[in-house]
């Protein structure tokens, strides 16, 4: 269904249900001298409230959320409402207020005593089994919407047709009665009765199931109908031990049970409207708080007021004089008390409509139970999120995390908590900014001075987890680079054998094949090819010792890390200088080969970035620290807008490898420092 059709459906749907209820009470008005009939619920009028207030919430669902079905049910819910009372104050006046005025009496009559089983269950079995989101839990819940509606057929058919005195019609019999049927369509209603109060049980229980099952928003959502649903059953329950203590006492049937029923089931389009729409109406939030608010206010301050004044007015037996001292007594009290019940019901209505609000102290030990042994950031920051929001009331947080390689990770509260986040707080780790906490809160109750200190501390907090997990993401993808670098290593000296050593010695070989064809008969020429071969079996050799210079240098295990780079150097084409204090000092192998193969990476960078520059390798040993540093005076480039290469990032998984530090310092026009230190093993 399109929109523009379902909104126009909508309409017509709610201007039918009012003008039922219109013309309801213009009919309760024109026989407002008549008395309800023997035996009908409630008050004259109370379904065409009912009318209204759900033709209204389904209207407004219809419109806001056309896909959910709740909102159309609760529209025909309004239209039958309307229709039954219409008919049933039309039928009042017709018979009993005016009889013979109007035609069709016991017609309307007829429609009023049958259609309020299909109403009730419609509304009670869907409503329960599509709440909130409009389906099923599952396809099994479909056997109690069957058993439902076969008990509203049942039950419909067998009193509409029965003949005799109608339902809330007991002075007259069924127009379109069957002859002799109420024998055989009694037990009938009552099996459809049964059927009916079998399929709203079992939707009920589809209900609770939910309930059960549901988490975040949507429980939060079904806790208004829960609640409603609550009211009303508590009302049925008192409206049927009334109904049989009269019944045994032989007494008037007392109507202010019913009212109290009556109103009970307004809740549920109230409830429901709620509960879809809470998101989507501006600040409804803030109407349900300040309802509850001041409507328990009101309802404490007179029941104070009126026990106060009258109760101890009673007791000393007051005249009017004294009455007056009471009541600026009761007054006084109820100015002094005004503040500290404000703030207590207050605490309630924001419990009630934003949920369970836990402690600072609460929030903080959660926070940490729930870091401890969180070592991934698809644990942490979900669970950071949630704390943050739980911990100061807020409508959905962010956690935003930085990575080292320059990339961020972040996660939300609820999943799809989406929108603006006005408040924003960073987590620092070792005077580093490593990330970030955001919340939005609901507009009726902003950030205050103790809910944003509370974020400061979980922040506080937050950062040591954040920092490690930091760490370990770091380490983990150094790992997957350290791996994927030798494989590539690995690759560049197959490649270099190939193209290298191996078409040298190919050639060679197949040289030396026609050498020995040619001995017999061309000793001269064989020789002139192998004087030929000499000089490439020379170049063979030379390009093997690159090779293995490349891979392990000779020099670097035999002289050292300082004679090594010097040797480099003398080979290179590069305007390059080696400063150094450590002469023959040893190190440990490994510290030795890292920091000679940093500098041979810096080089080549150098080499690539800053061709023809002079580049100064510093080498300085204190005993503790093995500091080095490649400087080259080139362009140099902006390090927080270009991301590190593969070359930058293996010098930094090398030293970061051996517990060392490694560092960038650079600019436009600046030129590179890359610089390193590692423990002096020696």
């Amino acid at each position: 269904m399109k929109n523009a059709t379902s909104r126009r459906i909508a309409w017509i749907l709610l201007y039918t249900a009012i003008v039922f209820s219109i013309l309801a009470f213009v009919f309760l008005v024109l026989g407002r001298h008549t008395p309800s009939p023997p035996g009908t619920f409630g008050f004259r009028g109370f379904s065409a409230i009912f009318a209204l207030s759900f033709a209204a919430v389904g209207a407004l669902i219809a419109l806001r959320r056309p896909e959910n079905p709740i909102g159309w049910i609760f529209l025909v819910t309004g239209v039958m409402s309307g229709w039954q009372e219409s008919t049933q104050q039309y039928a009042i006046y017709a018979l009993f207020e005016n009889p013979g005025s109007l035609p069709a009496g016991e017609i309307f009559a007829w429609f009023a005593a049958w259609i309020w089983i299909p109403i009730t269950g419609i509304l009670t079995t869907f409503l329960f089994l599509l709440f909130p989101t409009g389906r099923l839990l599952s396809r099994r819940w479909r056997l109690a919407a069957v058993v439902a509606m076969a008990g509203v057929a049942t039950a419909s058919f067998a009193t509409a047709f029965a003949s005799g005195p109608m339902e809330n019609f007991a002075l007259i019999d069924n127009p379109f009665g069957i002859p002799g049927s109420r024998d055989l369509l009694f037990p009938l209603q009552q099996i459809g009765l049964m059927l009916y109060a079998a399929g709203i049980v079992a939707s009920s229980t589809s209900l609770v199931v939910r309930f059960r099952r549901s988490r975040g928003e949507e429980r939060q959502q079904v806790k208004w109908l829960v609640a409603s649903a609550i009211l009303v059953v508590s009302g049925l329950i008192v409206s049927f031990v009334f109904a049989g203590a009269q019944t045994i006492a032989s007494t008037t049937q007392w109507k202010g049970v019913d009212v109290v029923v009556i109103f009970a089931f307004l809740t549920i389009p109230a409830a429901t409207g709620v509960a879809i729409l809470k998101y989507r109406l501006y600040d409804i939030d803030v109407v349900i708080n300040k309802t509850v608010v001041y409507g328990v206010l009101a309802a404490c301050i007179t029941a104070f007021y009126v026990a106060f004044v009258i109760g101890i007015g009673s007791l000393v037996g007051t005249r009017g004089g004294s009455n007056v001292f009471l009541s600026i007594a009761a007054t006084a009290l109820i100015a002094v008390a005004f503040q500290p019940a404000r703030q207590r019901v207050q605490r309630f209505a924001d419990r009630l409509v934003y949920g369970e609000r836990v402690t600072p102290y609460e929030a903080m030990a959660d926070f940490s139970h729930r870091m401890s042994g969180s070592l991934s950031l698809d644990e942490v920051l979900p669970r950071m999120a949630e704390a943050s929001a739980r911990g100061v009331g807020a409508q959905r947080a962010r956690v935003r995390v930085f990575l080292p390689g320059g990339g961020e990770r972040i996660a939300t509260w609820p999943q799809n908590g989406d929108g603006n986040f006005e408040t924003t707080v960073a987590v620092v780790h070792r005077s580093q900014e490593i990330g970030e906490i955001a919340i939005a809160k609901p507009a009726s109750a902003p950030m205050n001075p103790a809910e944003r200190k509370l974020l400061e501390d979980l922040a506080s907090q937050a950062s040591l987890a954040l920092g490690n997990v930091r760490l370990t993401e770091d380490l983990k993808e150094s790992r997957q680079r350290i791996v994927a670098a030798q494989d590539t290593e690995r690759r560049r000296i197959e490649r270099d054998l190939h193209d290298g050593a191996q078409q040298q010695l190919v050639a060679m070989k197949i040289k030396l094949g026609l050498v020995k064809q040619m001995l017999e008969r061309d000793p001269i020429k064989a020789g002139q090819i192998l004087e030929g071969l000499m000089p490439e079996a020379d170049a063979a050799i030379e390009n093997l010792r690159d090779l293995a210079r490349g891979i392990f240098p000779q020099m670097l295990v035999e002289n050292g890390l300082e004679a090594a780079l010097r040797s480099h150097v003398s080979k290179s084409a590069l305007n390059a200088t080696v400063e150094s204090n450590i002469d023959t000092v040893r190190f440990e192998s490994t510290i030795e080969a890292n920091v000679y193969f940093c500098i041979r990476e810096a080089l080549q960078n150098a080499s690539k970035h800053a061709p023809g520059a002079r580049i100064v390798i510093s080498l300085f040993d204190d005993g503790e620290q093995l500091a080095f540093g490649v400087h080259d005076e080139g362009p140099g480039f902006d390090s927080t807008k270009v991301e590190l290469g593969s070359g930058l990032r293996n010098m930094s998984d090398r030293v970061q490898a051996l517990g060392g530090v490694f560092e960038i310092e650079t600019g436009p026009g600046l030129g590179t420092w890359i610089k390193g230190q590692l423990p002096s093993l020696r």
